[in-house]
Protein backbone atom coordinates (compact mmCIF):
# COMPACT_ATOMS: atom_id res chain seq x y z
CA UNK A 1 0.00 0.00 0.00
CA UNK A 2 1.12 3.55 -0.77
CA UNK A 3 2.54 5.88 1.68
CA UNK A 4 2.19 9.71 1.06
CA UNK A 5 3.89 10.76 4.16
CA UNK A 6 7.08 8.08 4.26
CA UNK A 7 6.96 8.89 0.00
CA UNK A 8 7.29 13.07 1.16
CA UNK A 9 10.38 12.56 3.55
CA UNK A 10 12.26 10.46 1.07
CA UNK A 11 11.64 12.17 -2.18
CA UNK A 12 14.43 14.42 -2.67
CA UNK A 13 15.80 13.10 -6.37
CA UNK A 14 12.27 13.42 -7.78
CA UNK A 15 12.04 17.35 -6.30
CA UNK A 16 15.72 18.03 -7.22
CA UNK A 17 15.11 16.97 -11.07
CA UNK A 18 11.52 18.64 -11.75
CA UNK A 19 12.89 21.93 -10.23
CA UNK A 20 15.98 21.35 -12.66
CA UNK A 21 13.07 21.09 -15.47
CA UNK A 22 11.41 24.30 -14.35
CA UNK A 23 14.00 26.02 -14.07
CA UNK A 24 14.70 25.34 -17.92
CA UNK A 25 11.20 26.56 -18.54
CA UNK A 26 10.71 29.31 -16.39
CA UNK A 27 9.59 31.29 -18.95
CA UNK A 28 7.44 29.28 -20.64
CA UNK A 29 5.67 28.38 -17.23
CA UNK A 30 5.54 31.61 -15.83
CA UNK A 31 2.47 32.97 -18.66
CA UNK A 32 1.03 29.58 -18.27
CA UNK A 33 -2.29 30.60 -16.87
CA UNK A 34 -5.81 28.80 -16.55
CA UNK A 35 -6.72 25.24 -15.61
CA UNK A 36 -3.97 23.00 -15.61
CA UNK A 37 -3.91 19.24 -14.04
CA UNK A 38 -1.03 17.55 -12.71
CA UNK A 39 -1.21 13.65 -13.51
CA UNK A 40 -0.11 11.46 -10.95
CA UNK A 41 0.44 14.05 -8.43
CA UNK A 42 0.65 11.74 -5.34
CA UNK A 43 0.69 13.50 -1.75
CA UNK A 44 0.31 16.93 -3.78
CA UNK A 45 3.72 18.05 -2.27
CA UNK A 46 5.61 18.92 -5.44
CA UNK A 47 2.72 19.95 -6.79
CA UNK A 48 1.83 22.62 -3.83
CA UNK A 49 5.92 23.47 -2.84
CA UNK A 50 7.10 23.75 -6.24
CA UNK A 51 4.75 23.42 -9.61
CA UNK A 52 1.87 26.04 -8.29
CA UNK A 53 4.08 28.70 -7.92
CA UNK A 54 5.69 28.47 -10.97
CA UNK A 55 2.67 29.32 -12.89
CA UNK A 56 1.38 32.83 -13.38
CA UNK A 57 -0.75 33.35 -10.50
CA UNK A 58 -4.62 32.92 -12.44
CA UNK A 59 -3.54 29.69 -12.86
CA UNK A 60 -5.28 26.88 -10.80
CA UNK A 61 -4.34 23.16 -10.78
CA UNK A 62 -6.28 19.73 -10.49
CA UNK A 63 -4.04 17.17 -8.75
CA UNK A 64 -5.01 14.09 -10.09
CA UNK A 65 -3.43 10.39 -9.06
CA UNK A 66 -4.85 6.57 -8.91
CA UNK A 67 -4.28 5.88 -5.25
CA UNK A 68 -6.99 7.30 -3.17
CA UNK A 69 -4.65 7.40 -0.26
CA UNK A 70 -2.49 9.86 -2.35
CA UNK A 71 -5.42 12.04 -3.33
CA UNK A 72 -7.12 11.43 0.85
CA UNK A 73 -3.65 12.85 1.91
CA UNK A 74 -3.43 15.84 -0.76
CA UNK A 75 -6.75 17.20 0.03
CA UNK A 76 -6.33 17.23 4.27
CA UNK A 77 -3.01 18.94 3.67
CA UNK A 78 -3.34 21.28 0.85
CA UNK A 79 -6.78 22.43 1.38
CA UNK A 80 -6.35 25.51 2.13
CA UNK A 81 -5.31 26.37 -1.09
CA UNK A 82 -7.76 27.50 -3.38
CA UNK A 83 -5.61 27.26 -6.35
CA UNK A 84 -5.89 23.80 -5.81
CA UNK A 85 -8.54 20.99 -6.02
CA UNK A 86 -7.34 17.08 -5.95
CA UNK A 87 -9.33 14.21 -7.65
CA UNK A 88 -8.99 10.77 -8.20
CA UNK A 89 -8.09 9.42 -11.99
CA UNK A 90 -6.73 6.47 -13.72
CA UNK A 91 -5.05 8.44 -16.47
CA UNK A 92 -4.80 4.66 -18.24
CA UNK A 93 -8.93 4.62 -18.29
CA UNK A 94 -11.03 3.61 -21.50
CA UNK A 95 -14.16 5.86 -20.08
CA UNK A 96 -12.55 9.55 -19.87
CA UNK A 97 -15.16 11.12 -17.46
CA UNK A 98 -17.14 13.97 -19.84
CA UNK A 99 -15.99 16.71 -17.02
CA UNK A 100 -12.43 16.25 -18.19
CA UNK A 101 -12.82 16.56 -22.38
CA UNK A 102 -11.14 19.87 -23.46
CA UNK A 103 -11.32 21.23 -20.40
CA UNK A 104 -7.43 21.60 -19.35
CA UNK A 105 -5.03 24.74 -20.56
CA UNK A 106 -1.72 22.64 -19.59
CA UNK A 107 -1.01 19.65 -18.54
CA UNK A 108 1.96 18.13 -16.35
CA UNK A 109 3.05 15.10 -15.21
CA UNK A 110 6.56 13.75 -12.86
CA UNK A 111 7.16 10.37 -12.37
CA UNK A 112 4.36 8.99 -12.97
CA UNK A 113 3.85 7.59 -16.74
CA UNK A 114 6.75 5.28 -16.47
CA UNK A 115 4.08 3.19 -14.19
CA UNK A 116 1.84 3.08 -17.51
CA UNK A 117 1.85 -0.04 -19.34
CA UNK A 118 -0.89 1.52 -21.82
CA UNK A 119 1.21 4.66 -22.91
CA UNK A 120 -0.66 5.27 -26.43
CA UNK A 121 -4.04 5.20 -24.19
CA UNK A 122 -2.37 7.69 -21.40
CA UNK A 123 -1.24 9.92 -24.12
CA UNK A 124 -4.38 10.07 -26.76
CA UNK A 125 -6.42 10.44 -22.75
CA UNK A 126 -3.92 13.30 -22.29
CA UNK A 127 -4.34 14.97 -25.85
CA UNK A 128 -8.60 15.08 -25.84
CA UNK A 129 -8.27 16.42 -21.90
CA UNK A 130 -6.51 19.59 -23.42
CA UNK A 131 -8.00 22.56 -24.83
CA UNK A 132 -7.06 23.48 -28.03
CA UNK A 133 -3.32 24.47 -28.45
CA UNK A 134 -3.19 23.31 -25.39
CA UNK A 135 0.21 22.12 -23.78
CA UNK A 136 1.78 19.47 -22.38
CA UNK A 137 5.67 19.02 -20.34
CA UNK A 138 6.26 15.51 -19.04
CA UNK A 139 9.12 13.71 -17.28
CA UNK A 140 9.80 9.96 -16.85
CA UNK A 141 12.45 7.58 -16.52
CA UNK A 142 13.20 5.43 -19.22
CA UNK A 143 15.76 3.39 -18.33
CA UNK A 144 16.64 2.60 -14.73
CA UNK A 145 18.50 0.39 -12.53
CA UNK A 146 15.53 0.01 -10.55
CA UNK A 147 13.22 -1.75 -13.41
CA UNK A 148 16.55 -4.42 -13.34
CA UNK A 149 16.01 -4.86 -10.03
CA UNK A 150 12.25 -5.97 -10.53
CA UNK A 151 13.35 -8.05 -13.14
CA UNK A 152 16.22 -10.08 -10.75
CA UNK A 153 13.02 -10.08 -8.63
CA UNK A 154 10.74 -11.75 -10.77
CA UNK A 155 13.12 -14.67 -11.08
CA UNK A 156 13.30 -15.35 -7.38
CA UNK A 157 10.73 -18.13 -6.48
CA UNK A 158 9.65 -16.63 -3.64
CA UNK A 159 8.14 -13.95 -5.49
CA UNK A 160 7.56 -14.60 -8.90
CA UNK A 161 3.73 -16.12 -9.00
CA UNK A 162 3.23 -12.75 -8.03
CA UNK A 163 5.00 -11.27 -10.43
CA UNK A 164 3.73 -12.80 -13.49
CA UNK A 165 2.54 -9.39 -15.02
CA UNK A 166 6.10 -8.19 -14.88
CA UNK A 167 5.63 -5.58 -18.31
CA UNK A 168 3.16 -3.57 -16.39
CA UNK A 169 5.99 -1.95 -14.15
CA UNK A 170 8.69 -1.60 -16.78
CA UNK A 171 8.35 1.64 -19.05
CA UNK A 172 7.63 0.89 -22.80
CA UNK A 173 10.63 2.12 -24.24
CA UNK A 174 12.88 0.27 -22.03
CA UNK A 175 14.64 -1.36 -24.16
CA UNK A 176 14.20 1.10 -27.18
CA UNK A 177 18.24 2.32 -28.62
CA UNK A 178 16.26 5.95 -29.28
CA UNK A 179 13.70 6.57 -26.89
CA UNK A 180 13.26 10.13 -27.54
CA UNK A 181 12.54 9.26 -31.10
CA UNK A 182 10.05 6.60 -30.56
CA UNK A 183 8.43 8.80 -28.10
CA UNK A 184 7.91 11.70 -30.27
CA UNK A 185 7.01 9.30 -32.88
CA UNK A 186 4.05 8.20 -30.76
CA UNK A 187 3.21 11.69 -29.81
CA UNK A 188 3.33 12.83 -32.93
CA UNK A 189 0.90 9.83 -34.28
CA UNK A 190 -1.95 11.16 -31.83
CA UNK A 191 -1.62 14.65 -32.62
CA UNK A 192 0.86 16.29 -30.76
CA UNK A 193 2.78 18.82 -31.85
CA UNK A 194 6.02 18.07 -30.29
CA UNK A 195 8.00 21.27 -29.59
CA UNK A 196 11.10 19.69 -27.25
CA UNK A 197 11.78 16.06 -26.57
CA UNK A 198 14.80 15.36 -25.02
CA UNK A 199 16.61 12.06 -23.54
CA UNK A 200 18.31 13.56 -20.42
CA UNK A 201 20.99 11.30 -19.24
CA UNK A 202 22.57 12.58 -15.97
CA UNK A 203 23.51 11.08 -12.37
CA UNK A 204 22.76 12.39 -9.24
CA UNK A 205 24.18 11.71 -5.84
CA UNK A 206 21.29 10.86 -3.48
CA UNK A 207 22.01 8.42 -0.44
CA UNK A 208 20.39 4.89 -1.87
CA UNK A 209 18.24 4.27 1.74
CA UNK A 210 16.05 7.22 1.06
CA UNK A 211 15.78 6.54 -2.45
CA UNK A 212 14.77 2.75 -2.15
CA UNK A 213 11.96 4.39 0.99
CA UNK A 214 11.20 6.61 -2.23
CA UNK A 215 10.30 3.74 -4.06
CA UNK A 216 8.81 1.05 -1.96
CA UNK A 217 6.82 3.78 -0.72
CA UNK A 218 4.80 4.49 -3.76
CA UNK A 219 5.23 0.33 -5.22
CA UNK A 220 1.96 -0.99 -5.90
CA UNK A 221 4.02 -4.35 -6.45
CA UNK A 222 3.70 -4.26 -2.68
CA UNK A 223 -0.27 -4.55 -3.43
CA UNK A 224 0.06 -8.21 -5.01
CA UNK A 225 2.53 -9.47 -2.66
CA UNK A 226 0.91 -11.56 -0.14
CA UNK A 227 1.41 -9.48 3.87
CA UNK A 228 3.22 -12.53 5.37
CA UNK A 229 6.24 -12.04 2.77
CA UNK A 230 6.00 -8.08 2.01
CA UNK A 231 9.26 -7.49 4.92
CA UNK A 232 11.11 -10.32 2.76
CA UNK A 233 10.21 -8.65 -0.54
CA UNK A 234 11.52 -5.12 0.63
CA UNK A 235 14.59 -6.59 2.21
CA UNK A 236 15.18 -8.71 -1.42
CA UNK A 237 14.37 -4.81 -3.01
CA UNK A 238 17.14 -3.16 -0.82
CA UNK A 239 19.43 -5.78 -1.35
CA UNK A 240 18.99 -6.00 -5.13
CA UNK A 241 19.33 -2.21 -5.76
CA UNK A 242 22.77 -2.45 -3.87
CA UNK A 243 24.29 -5.31 -5.53
CA UNK A 244 23.37 -3.36 -9.31
CA UNK A 245 24.97 -0.10 -7.58
CA UNK A 246 28.10 -1.91 -6.35
CA UNK A 247 28.28 -2.90 -10.10
CA UNK A 248 28.16 -0.13 -11.54
CA UNK A 249 30.33 1.36 -9.21
CA UNK A 250 32.95 -0.97 -10.06
CA UNK A 251 32.65 -0.73 -14.00
CA UNK A 252 33.41 3.23 -13.60
CA UNK A 253 36.19 2.59 -10.88
CA UNK A 254 37.35 -0.23 -13.74
CA UNK A 255 36.67 2.23 -16.50
CA UNK A 256 38.70 5.39 -14.69
CA UNK A 257 41.90 2.61 -13.98
CA UNK A 258 41.93 1.64 -17.21
CA UNK A 259 42.49 5.53 -18.34
CA UNK A 260 44.75 5.93 -15.41
CA UNK A 261 46.90 3.02 -17.08
CA UNK A 262 46.00 3.54 -20.81
CA UNK A 263 49.51 2.95 -21.95
CA UNK A 264 50.39 6.03 -21.62
CA UNK A 265 48.21 7.68 -23.90
CA UNK A 266 48.09 11.33 -22.97
CA UNK A 267 44.63 12.61 -24.10
CA UNK A 268 43.03 9.35 -22.25
CA UNK A 269 44.44 10.38 -19.06
CA UNK A 270 43.75 14.17 -19.46
CA UNK A 271 40.03 12.83 -19.74
CA UNK A 272 40.39 10.86 -16.64
CA UNK A 273 41.55 13.72 -14.99
CA UNK A 274 39.19 16.43 -15.96
CA UNK A 275 36.23 13.94 -15.13
CA UNK A 276 38.33 13.11 -11.48
CA UNK A 277 38.32 17.10 -11.29
CA UNK A 278 33.93 17.52 -12.15
CA UNK A 279 33.64 14.13 -9.51
CA UNK A 280 35.15 15.86 -6.44
CA UNK A 281 33.73 19.35 -7.08
CA UNK A 282 31.73 20.58 -3.66
CA UNK A 283 28.32 19.82 -5.17
CA UNK A 284 28.81 16.17 -5.93
CA UNK A 285 27.18 16.72 -8.73
CA UNK A 286 27.62 14.30 -11.83
CA UNK A 287 26.32 14.78 -15.39
CA UNK A 288 27.90 14.23 -18.81
CA UNK A 289 26.79 13.34 -21.52
CA UNK A 290 27.06 10.14 -23.92
CA UNK A 291 28.70 10.94 -26.45
CA UNK A 292 31.21 12.88 -25.08
CA UNK A 293 33.04 10.33 -22.46
CA UNK A 294 31.45 7.34 -24.11
CA UNK A 295 34.82 6.12 -25.75
CA UNK A 296 37.59 8.02 -23.01
CA UNK A 297 35.38 7.40 -19.83
CA UNK A 298 31.56 5.25 -19.46
CA UNK A 299 29.87 2.66 -21.31
CA UNK A 300 26.82 4.07 -22.62
CA UNK A 301 24.63 1.50 -20.62
CA UNK A 302 25.44 4.01 -17.23
CA UNK A 303 23.84 6.55 -18.47
CA UNK A 304 20.51 5.17 -19.52
CA UNK A 305 18.52 7.33 -17.68
CA UNK A 306 19.56 9.09 -13.80
CA UNK A 307 21.54 6.19 -12.45
CA UNK A 308 22.43 6.83 -8.90
CA UNK A 309 26.09 6.37 -7.77
CA UNK A 310 27.13 7.77 -4.35
CA UNK A 311 29.98 10.77 -5.88
CA UNK A 312 31.05 11.14 -1.77
CA UNK A 313 32.01 7.28 -2.50
CA UNK A 314 33.78 7.43 -5.59
CA UNK A 315 35.99 10.67 -4.94
CA UNK A 316 38.20 10.02 -2.52
CA UNK A 317 39.46 7.18 -4.71
CA UNK A 318 39.82 9.38 -7.57
CA UNK A 319 41.83 11.29 -5.33
CA UNK A 320 43.90 8.15 -4.79
CA UNK A 321 44.10 7.24 -8.71
CA UNK A 322 45.62 10.97 -9.22
CA UNK A 323 47.99 10.86 -6.37
CA UNK A 324 49.12 7.50 -7.42
CA UNK A 325 49.80 8.61 -10.59
CA UNK A 326 51.73 11.56 -9.49
CA UNK A 327 54.27 9.54 -7.85
CA UNK A 328 54.63 7.63 -10.80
Amino acid sequence: MVNPAKYISSNEMQKCIISIVIKEFTKNLKSISGICMDVGCGPGDITNNILLPSLDSNSVIIGTDIQMTMIEYAKKVYSHNTRLKFEMLDIQTKNLPEKYISKFNHIFSFFTLHWCDELRKVFENIYCMLQPGGTMLIVFPIHHVIFDVLKNIAHNFRFAPYLQNLNKYIPLFYNSAVPNEDLKDLLESIGFNVQHCKLWEDFFDTNPDVFLTSCLSVCTILDVIPPELKEEFEDEFRREYKIKLYVLFHRVISSLWLLHTGHGNACRAAKCDAVANKLTTPNMFIGYRVSFYQQAFLRAELFQGAELLAARKIAPLLHQFRQDRNKE
